[in-house]
């Protein structure tokens, strides 16, 4: 073998790597995950939002979000003997639960989030159609926040 092929030998290929792993090893315990856990959690409320308005117009039922301070719930309505849009007992509801560090508040709005067979938001009583339903998402442990607004036509998006 000749000696002028340029290139790198195994030995410093391993020396490189193992300084890379090193510095890793000390680096990643360091990186902040909670701003993944509030990441992570806004978009999970916003995927279960967009779910339930999808869910309900495609079943042609109503759906209910509420909003708690550590979790939120997703309920089949039906309609009772009254014309009431009640709890669908055949369909239990799904609690998702939060990361420990993180919390949910309402902003503007009741906390309630209710779909019609459209995909347009219920208005809760004594509120007004054209109001957004304002939710906010705070991780306790930095501090920091991330709002959801839901809109009457339904959309639920990051503000």
């Amino acid at each position: 073998m000749r000696r002028n092929q340029a290139g790198f030998s195994l030995m410093e290929l391993i020396v490189v790597m193992g300084i890379i792993a090193g510095t890793l090893a000390i680096g990643i315990p360091r990186f902040n995950r909670s701003t993944l856990n509030l990441s992570s959690a806004e978009q999970a409320l916003i995927a279960t939002l967009r779910t339930a308005r999808a869910n309900a117009t495609g079943r042609g039922v109503h759906f209910r979000v509420t909003i708690a301070s550590t979790s939120y719930t997703v309920q089949r309505l039906k309609l009772d003997v009254s014309g009431n849009w009640v709890a669908d007992g055949m369909f239990p509801s799904q609690t998702f639960s939060a990361p420990p560090t993180i919390s949910f508040s309402i902003v503007s709005g009741d906390g309630v989030v209710e779909f019609d067979s459209r995909g347009m938001v219920v208005p809760p009583p004594g509120l007004a159609v054209s109001e957004i339903e304002t939710l906010r998402v705070r991780d306790t442990r930095t501090n920091t926040t991330k709002n959801i607004s839901v809109w009457p036509s339904g959309q639920a998006l990051e503000v």
